[in-house]
């Protein structure tokens, strides 16, 4: 899948003053830059600078 390779895709801490933990990453392109991510033509695709391999 492509979002795993974007910028925008990565696991945030939630919660007042974020001491909770979010597990599973999810796209965080409308916190990042306030735009609606468009997943089915990804525009919305940033590459990311390093990708993490397992």
């Amino acid at each position: 899948m492509k979002c795993y390779k974007c910028a925008h895709w990565y696991v945030k801490m939630t919660g007042l003053g974020g001491h909770g933990y979010n597990p599973y990453p999810c796209c965080q392109l409308y916190e990042d830059t306030g735009n609606w991510p468009n997943i089915l033509t990804q525009e919305c695709f940033k590459k990311r600078k390093k990708v993490k391999t397992k």
